[in-house]
């Protein structure tokens, strides 16, 4: 296999054919990482909670925090409920003067019933006051998400709790972290998805977006796609796995995140591998975007294909 075949091979998009006579395996792939899949979803979402109380308010930053939350969305904490959307307006303007910042610690999803989405987290939230006081607790969050037509799904419940007062408190702040993982994995959700979502990945790549891998030449987002669909023909399933997350800033203000990836895929014949591989992204980021966006993405094989009888 020559090394363009095995790049094709290995880091595809999970499709699933038009054929009629492929479509037992493509559901196999399907519900091989549907599991892992929807975990993936999940997090984009957590995420994203976040990143509206760790940078000044504005109306469209709102905006986009609110398209998270179902109409009739009910949080719960330990000083009362908050109730619809218009409560969270409410709440995101009381602490719009605190400088916050939210550490996600363990995550565990799974599913619940008739087609929800169950999220338990435990974070560590500081934060400093207007006055300079600084406070910091740990938390934890049990969520229930519903899905949404052709989007992401969207919070119905969220309960927060305080689990420990951490003594000494220190402020670091995490919106670039929690910036950086809910693009990449929404970026990773959609090389797992069925087909290419051009506009999907447009609203995650800058219009001068360049893509490389090892030591091939840089490509383009043209280039990038039609990479995509090829890539895709050789596959019935992958999954991507992120791990190792180091975020930093450049010099010029754009955000660099690099991660290692474990990949596992399954090929048109049914056979299982598994690849690692090594990202290096920098990201541009307009905080009034629903997303940062990737600029340059550099993709290094850092495993051998690794030919397995299951996961």
């Amino acid at each position: 296999m020559n090394k363009q075949a095995t790049w094709f091979s290995i880091l595809a998009i999970l499709t699933f054919a038009s054929c009629s006579q492929k479509m037992h395996r493509n559901h196999q792939g399907a519900d091989e990482f549907r599991v892992d899949h929807q975990k993936n979803l999940v997090l984009v979402q957590y995420y994203r909670w976040f990143q509206v109380f760790e940078r000044e308010l504005t109306p469209t930053r709102m905006d986009n925090h609110l398209e998270l939350l179902s109409d009739n969305i009910l949080i719960t904490t330990y000083t009362g409920p908050l109730r619809g959307k218009d409560g969270m307006v409410g709440f995101a303007n009381h602490v719009k003067d605190w400088k916050n910042s939210h550490h996600i610690e363990n995550v565990m999803v799974r599913e619940g019933k008739a087609d929800t989405l169950l999220l338990e987290a435990d974070i560590l939230y500081q934060n400093i006051l207007p006055d300079t006081k600084r406070n910091s607790y740990r938390l934890h969050y049990s969520t229930k998400l519903t899905p949404v037509l052709g989007e992401l799904p969207q919070f119905t419940h969220v309960t927060l709790l305080p689990t420990e007062t951490v003594a000494n408190p220190t402020f670091e702040d995490a919106y670039n972290e929690n910036r950086s993982k809910s693009l990449v994995y929404y970026w990773l959700l959609l090389m797992d998805n069925s087909t290419v979502n051009k506009p999907k990945f447009g609203e995650l790549m800058v219009p001068a977006f360049r893509f490389g891998m090892d030591t091939e030449a840089n490509k383009d987002d043209k280039q990038f796609f039609s990479w995509l669909r090829d890539a895709k023909k050789k596959v019935i399933g992958t999954n991507h796995i992120p791990k190792n997350f180091i975020v930093s800033n450049t010099k010029d203000g754009k955000i660099q995140v690099s991660f290692d990836v474990q990949q596992k895929s399954i090929d048109i014949n049914e056979v299982k591998f598994l690849a690692e591989f090594h990202h290096d992204w920098i990201l541009e980021n307009n905080l009034d975007e629903r997303f940062a966006r990737v600029r340059e993405m550099k993709i290094t094989q850092t495993k051998p294909i690794e030919k397995v009888v299951s996961f």
